[in-house]
């Protein structure tokens, strides 16, 4: 699996007070949601033939910057549009979930994807499509490992 840089959920004043080393973290993280939002952008009008997005087209920016930093980037982008009836409820809804730096810091313009909005909701929907089969992998191994503890108490 590739290294990836942390995402780092403090703001940048937060990260200040707790020293340099914060303050690297938080630039790091900073750097690659501006790429992971630039990349998404590329993905988006590559793939895209004038109709549809082909399946797994997500994958490489996926395997860039993972679902956690791309599931950050994409509610963000959600969050700062809320009333853009091109974003459907349910990715609305997916992205009130997650915690992102709106509340604690200025807006990051730089972290929107700028694409057709029906067009970033189409990638949204991948991502979640993603999210929910790694979900139920790791439900399938828990249930896997209970399985497989009850056999060893026999």
């Amino acid at each position: 699996m590739r290294k990836r840089t942390p995402l780092y959920l403090d703001s940048l004043e937060a990260a200040q007070k707790k020293g340099r080393e914060e303050v690297d973290k938080y630039l790091a993280s900073y750097k690659a949601n501006v790429g992971c939002a630039e990349d998404i952008k590329r993905t988006i009008y590559y793939y895209y033939d004038g109709f549809r997005l082909p399946d797994g087209f997500e994958d490489r920016v996926l395997d860039t910057y993972g679902l956690e930093r791309m599931s950050y980037v994409l509610a963000y982008n959600i969050q700062h549009m809320p009333y853009d009836g091109r974003i459907s409820e349910e990715n609305k809804k997916w992205a009130a979930q997650i915690k992102t730096t709106k509340n604690g810091e200025a807006f990051r313009s730089e972290y929107m994807v700028d694409a057709h909005v029906g067009l970033l909701n189409m990638f949204i929907n991948a991502i979640r499509e993603h999210q929910l089969a790694q979900e139920a992998d790791l439900k399938t191994d828990d249930s896997n490992e209970e399985d497989h503890g009850m056999d060893m108490k026999l």
